[in-house]
Order: structure tokens, then C-alpha cells, then sequence
């Protein structure tokens, strides 16, 4: 008999990648709401004392409050505030070996490392023992990042920890002005490339295009970002237009 057609099984098998993308995403901001909500209770109730980078910055320079750095080692090593003590809440994690894990892998690099630099992220196994190694219990904390997501995160965890006195620096480093952490006992490290505290979190296309928010909110910031991203365009259709 006449051979048989392939089965063509492309065009499902990229429908339900699609699906179970999708429900990936739509899982995770689920449960960062339910977590962010959780956490801002807690800074309401004055669980956790929410304070400004001023603020943060006075309780550490009081000698009463120690700085607790919790950004990945790549953000920290783009800028360093000393005297301080480091320990990531989360890590970069390595490539999965099993599909799904692959699939979340490609859905958080097309979807964020490409633009902001920053890989998939894990959390680290060894936190709880690593932060009450450097921060003892009665020690009152300052728990800082660089956005102040995960300092959040990593406020109510030391709280379950058993530290009573903890503070969050609302905004993170982003909302640093000039001379925050540069003065008095603190001192800032730059890493290459690096123009300042604030800037420390930015990287990938983000970056070169000016599209973060930090970057954005500077005098000019949307005029050069839009440019960019105009710029960007006419040299793809040009080279679209030459290589066609």
C-alpha cells in the first residue's frame, strides 16, 4: 500500500508549550501577590519596621542596627556597601535537566535575563544557617536589597527566625539619592561600569536601551529611552531591508 503521511505533531506539541508557559507565569505572580501581601501586613502591623534609605542609613550609622545585604553576589559586587553583612536570599540557579524545568529555564531568560541581565533565581538552601552565623538572634537588623522586594521577603523570614527587631529599607538601593551610605562610616565600592548605588541592578538590553525604571525617572530619562527603542528599530528594518 501507499505509505503512510508523517503524523505532523509540531504544531500541537507547540500549542501545549505555549499552555503550559503560560500557566507557569500566571502561577508565579499568583503566589508573589499572596507573598507580597503577607509581607506588607507585617510592615502595617509594625512587625517589621519599614524605613527609608535616611532612615536605614541613621540606625546602621547608631551602631545599634547591623546592615544586612541580601542581593544576589553579582548586584553586590557592582556595588558594595561596607560595613555591611552579605548573605543572598536566593542564588542563581542552574539549567534543569528534565523539560519543564528546561521550558521555565528558556521562559525566564527570553522573558527577563535578555533585559535585565539577572538569570533564573533559586533560593539558597543555607540562608537560615549562614545569616544567624553572621547576625546573631539579639542582634536588631537592617535588611536591605536592591529593589526591596527581596529584603521584604527575607524581613518576615528572619522574624519566623526569631529576631525581634528588624527594619526593611522601603525601595532598596534603587531609591537611594546622592550621598546615601557614602557619608559618615559607610562606604560605597563600584564595581566596572558601575555609575552608583542605584544603578547596581541594571544590566542586559535594560540597560544599554535605559528602560528601568531607575534609569527612566532621571531628568531626560523617557526622551533617551524612546529614542533608544526608535534607533533600535530603523537599524533592525535596515537590516531586515539589506539582507532580504
Amino acid at each position: 500500500g501507499a505509505p503512510r503521511a508523517p503524523a505532523r505533531r509540531s504544531a500541537p506539541r507547540s500549542a501545549g508549550e505555549r499552555m503550559r508557559a503560560q500557566e507557569f507565569l500566571r502561577e508565579r505572580m499568583q503566589e508573589l501577590r499572596r507573598a507580597e501581601r503577607k509581607w506588607q501586613a507585617s510592615v502595617r502591623d509594625g512587625t517589621i519596621l519599614g524605613c527609608s534609605p535616611d532612615e536605614a542609613e541613621e540606625l546602621a550609622v547608631s551602631g545599634e542596627y547591623v546592615l544586612l545585604d541580601v542581593r544576589p553576589g553579582r548586584e553586590r559586587e557592582r556595588a558594595e556597601v561596607e560595613p555591611s553583612q552579605h548573605v543572598e536570599l536566593f542564588q542563581e540557579d542552574d539549567v534543569p535537566s528534565d523539560p519543564r524545568g528546561k521550558l521555565q529555564y528558556a521562559i525566564t531568560y527570553a522573558t527577563n535575563t535578555l533585559f535585565t541581565g539577572e538569570t533564573r533565581m533559586k533560593v539558597n538552601p543555607a540562608f537560615k544557617a549562614q545569616v544567624t552565623d553572621a547576625v546573631p538572634l539579639e542582634q536588631p537588623v537592617v535588611v536591605v536589597c536592591q529593589t526591596g522586594q527581596r529584603s521584604l521577603c527575607a524581613a518576615d523570614v528572619l522574624r519566623l527566625y526569631g529576631y525581634e527587631k528588624v527594619a526593611w529599607m522601603k525601595g532598596g538601593f534603587n531609591a537611594c539619592k546622592g550621598g546615601n551610605f557614602e557619608r559618615s562610616s559607610f562606604g560605597v565600592t563600584l564595581g566596572e561600569g558601575c555609575e552608583g548605588l542605584k544603578y547596581a541592578g541594571i544590566a542586559g538590553v535594560g540597560k544599554l536601551l535605559g528602560a528601568t525604571d531607575v534609569q527612566r525617572a532621571e531628568p531626560g530619562g523617557d526622551i533617551r529611552y524612546y529614542a533608544k527603542v526608535g534607533a533600535a528599530f530603523i537599524l533592525f528594518d535596515l537590516l531586515v531591508y539589506f539582507l532580504l
